[in-house]
């Protein structure tokens, strides 16, 4: 199966948004490329995908986000091509069975708490990346440990499909656990989602 010039090799990641696969580019780089189909998500699910995608996509890269390489729209639905995620197993990323993505929920999985210099730089980086979404006025409104990737090594906030403009930020989406109780109304409310992730970090245990 492909997506342009991608081939995808292996499925990482379902929701209700859209599948994930871990994909090859011709010239062999790898990548993952969400792929979200109209028909199987849902017209408001779909255009809520399409929206969070464009906007994230119109954002310069910068540390504490994953890049967005690509964004296609197309006859059936679109797909997005992102930087791919380190190997949670330590492998390599050219051989694609076995490979799964490492998230900040699976490094922490069991109660393990990173140490405290991990904590520091890990908090670091994910607030430079929410403060480029709110110098934007842009609302994550899903972030959490499962959301944290690690890419060469890095943290950076991924899954930006419920991405939406502070404008337009009332809404009930989000993960139970890490969402605010005026709901995700305003910047502080990603701040306060960002706060418990990194209190999951800390001290090994998610909400």
């Amino acid at each position: 199966m492909r997506c342009g010039a991608w081939r995808l090799d292996q499925e990482i990641g379902r929701g209700a948004y859209g599948v994930v696969y871990l994909a090859a580019g011709a010239g062999g780089e790898r990548a993952a490329v969400k792929v979200c189909r109209r028909d199987a998500v849902g017209n408001e699910r779909y255009e809520r995908e399409l929206r969070g995608a464009k906007l994230y996509r119109a954002i310069p890269p910068h540390e504490g986000l994953v890049r967005m390489r690509e964004l296609v729209e197309t006859e059936w639905g679109f797909y997005t091509a992102m930087d791919l995620a380190d190997d949670e197993f330590g492998g390599s990323q050219e051989a694609s069975s076995g490979y799964r993505p490492k998230t900040l929920a699976r490094v922490i999985e069991g109660e393990k708490a990173l140490p405290l210099k991990e904590s520091v730089s890990l908090a670091l980086s994910l607030a430079k990346g929410l403060d480029v979404l709110q110098r934007h006025h842009l609302l994550h409104r899903d972030i959490k440990p499962g959301n944290v990737l690690y890419v060469k090594g890095q943290p950076v906030l991924s899954d930006p499909g419920l991405l939406v403009e502070e404008s337009d930020a009332a809404s009930l989406v989000g993960t139970p656990g890490y969402v605010p109780p005026e709901r995700f109304t305003e910047a502080a409310s990603d701040i306060y989602s960002l706060g418990l992730t990194l209190k999951a970090a800390s001290f090994g245990r998610q909400v």
